[in-house]
């Protein structure tokens, strides 16, 4: 078992991280994008060398002869589901019931009593941050849910080339970068709109895929 002595430094540690990051990027701003990432690495190609071999430079790409084919998911459709999409999903629902921007009431937990790291985990980001994650999670999960070779619980593949799981899958991402532009905006009607859009989506593709 961790020692508390152990635990309560770790603890510390990530608390002071998260403070820095924090004060260094505020909440409500779109920090890193996809853009600015590779802006940030441009023209810096550090040198790799390898034992017998020639160096090589970071981005380069790699010959015909030494690409190997990408490797098959390794958990299926259900797993899938249920570990990213619908603990994200629910995220976003709960916007409808709870005010991502409303402080809690009440005393504060009592930590020392009732400590779990699940716990202090949910509560280590702002609401309205944790709504964008959820977006994000959704968002980035529709790569794997187009991912070829993945089967399903059932045992057969995922049928990534179906004009209509293309479409629920496009629809998930849609509506999951509406929901990311909202959350930084903090506009709880509107995501709370969103939410209904991305049940509606998620129930009319279990209507045609999930069985029992």
């Amino acid at each position: 078992m961790l020692s508390m002595a152990w635990l309560a430094s770790a603890l510390i540690g990530a608390f002071s991280l998260a403070v820095h990051a924090e004060q260094s990027h505020p909440a409500g701003k779109v920090h890193l994008g996809a853009s600015e990432r590779r802006a940030d690495v441009t023209g810096l190609r550090p040198i790799i060398t390898w034992p017998g071999s020639r160096p090589a430079q970071l981005g380069q790409a790699p010959s015909a002869s030494t690409t190997a084919a990408p490797a098959p998911p390794n958990f299926n459709l259900n797993e899938l589901m249920r570990s990213i999409l619908f603990p994200n999903a629910n995220v976003i629902f709960n916007v409808q019931i709870v005010d991502p921007g409303e402080k809690p009431k009440g005393p504060p937990p009592d930590i020392a009593a009732n400590f779990s790291i699940s716990g202090w985990g949910d509560n280590l980001y702002p609401r309205w941050d944790v709504v964008s994650y959820g977006a994000v999670g959704l968002e980035e999960s529709a790569y794997l849910l187009m991912k070829p070779d993945r089967l399903c619980q059932n045992g057969k593949p995922v049928p990534v080339k179906r004009e209509d799981w293309i479409k629920y899958v496009a629809e998930l991402s849609a509506t999951a970068k509406a929901v990311y532009t909202a959350s930084l905006a903090r506009d709880r009607d509107a995501v709370a709109g969103l939410a209904d859009r991305l049940n509606e989506s998620c129930a009319t593709c279990h209507q045609a895929y999930r069985t029992g």
